[in-house]
């Protein structure tokens, strides 16, 4: 089934791609812009640098837009055509009732994308083993329960950086260098 599933993706896509060339010699420009760079969106790059939409006369112009508003807001204002985001941007766009509405059209992953990662191999891992560890990250840092231990958000300088927690119980948080 999953065989199934995906040739008939791949054909979707095929014909779609195809039928953006219409068959003139100027490629189509597609601006897409992503919320952050994922790991989820691996597949795009590879496409994008292995030239398979400029085969199919497409370009690709990809830019980041550092956070989910800043991507709706690119969106909304036409600066670029599709947005790479989670749907709950779409959702406070319709409750904060502007004029604009997105439209969402595809899931891309069904879970937030993010990752748990160790400086060492963990034996029998449980989560109850990160009780008092250390969060460190470049930018914000959102954890969808209890936060203890140590917080650094912003750890390479940045000071608009955010730490956000269900229940925040830190012994230490940490914004930048501050």
């Amino acid at each position: 089934m999953k065989k199934l599933i995906l040739i008939f993706l791949c054909a979707t896509f095929t014909i779609c791609f195809t039928a953006c060339n219409r068959g003139n010699d100027k490629n189509t420009t597609i601006k897409v812009n992503e919320v952050t760079h994922s790991i989820f969106y691996a597949p795009f790059y590879v496409a994008i640098e292995g030239g398979f939409f400029e085969s199919q006369g497409i370009t690709i112009e990809l830019t980041n837009g550092g956070g989910s508003d800043a991507s709706m807001t690119a969106l909304l204002s036409n600066s670029c055509d599709v947005a790479l985001l989670g749907p709950e941007t779409g959702i406070y766009t319709l409750i904060g009732e502007s004029q604009a509405q997105p439209v969402i059209f595809a899931q891309l992953t069904k879970r937030d994308g993010s990752f748990l990662m160790a400086r060492n191999p963990i034996e029998n891992f449980s989560w109850s083993s990160l009780s008092g560890s250390e969060i460190i990250a470049d930018g914000d840092i959102t954890v969808w329960g209890i936060l203890g231990g140590i917080a650094h958000a912003g750890s390479k300088g940045n000071i608009t950086s955010k730490v956000r927690a269900l229940k925040l119980n830190a012994i230490q948080l940490r914004i930048a260098g501050l």
